[in-house]
């Protein structure tokens, strides 16, 4: 995530200078609040707090929605090994104990109210020495407008993994549910046998979207392809003993779905 947040303090000052300006109707100001070196580095550095801040709030948002996932739900899972997690296709971010999201989450907030109470002070100390007068309120609106425009990048990326957070949630809870059940081979080669069933239907629907529209005796043809319930059980009872049944059954399918569209 950090590689999508910006730093100022790396940027030239034109540059800075720039940004600022970008974020506000008069522009002009900036220049003349920023009249000499000194004033640009500091400004500089407390535009990179500011930053930093935005960004400690943006891990604090996502380790409260991690937490409220967690209540939610009832459990605190630990990880997934890795071999799991690669095995089932599926990341091990998720499942980390209430505790340490707790401790997790205090330390965010302790680390927040400690920077922002240096930037006050530091601001107060500083700006007062200053000549010509500095519109306090005008620069925090440039700063905060800068680094808010700057960090959209970075937000998304948060929204996406606060997204993946449901998602991972999902799997874990599914892939318990099956290993909770200890299906049997039978059961296991149905519920595929299903499954290819059901890809099957989704192409030829998908089939008939494209064609738009097909005559009535095509329409009998289609029905008549989905009902393939009658295909022999000792197909499906095969693939207990024959890994290779299931490729079988994948390519009849398939050549019925070809059959219909032509």
């Amino acid at each position: 995530m950090s590689q999508f947040k910006p730093h100022y303090l790396k940027v030239s000052d034109k540059i800075f200078k720039q940004m600022l300006s970008n974020s506000v109707q008069d522009a002009d100001k900036i220049d003349q609040c920023l009249n000499s070196d000194k004033k640009i580095q500091f400004i500089r550095q407390i535009t990179e707090v500011t930053n930093n801040l935005y960004y400690i709030d943006l891990q604090r948002q996502l380790w409260q929605n991690y937490f409220e996932l967690g209540m939610k739900q009832g459990v605190w899972a630990p990880r997934l090994s890795k071999s799991i997690a690669r095995q089932h296709h599926i990341c091990r971010t998720y499942g980390f104990p209430k505790h340490i999201i707790e401790r997790r989450q205090e330390n965010i907030v302790q680390y927040t109210l400690d920077r922002l109470k240096r930037y006050i002070i530091k601001l107060e100390q500083d700006v007062i020495q200053w000549k010509p007068y500095v519109d306090l309120t005008f620069l925090s609106t440039a700063i905060n407008e800068c680094v808010r425009s700057a960090q959209q990048r970075l937000r998304q990326e948060f929204d996406y993994k606060r997204k993946m957070l449901v998602l991972d949630s999902d799997d874990r809870q599914f892939i318990r549910k099956f290993y909770d059940l200890q299906p049997d081979e039978e059961q296991i080669w149905q519920t595929t046998f299903d499954a290819l069933k059901a890809k099957e239907q989704e192409e030829i629907l998908r089939k008939r979207i494209y064609l738009r529209r097909l005559p009535s005796t095509y329409d009998r043809m289609i029905y008549q392809s989905l009902d393939i319930t009658k295909l022999p059980r000792k197909l499906v009872m095969r693939a207990q003993r024959e890994p290779k049944t299931v490729q079988s059954i994948q390519q009849l399918l398939q050549q019925r779905s070809h059959i219909v569209i032509r």
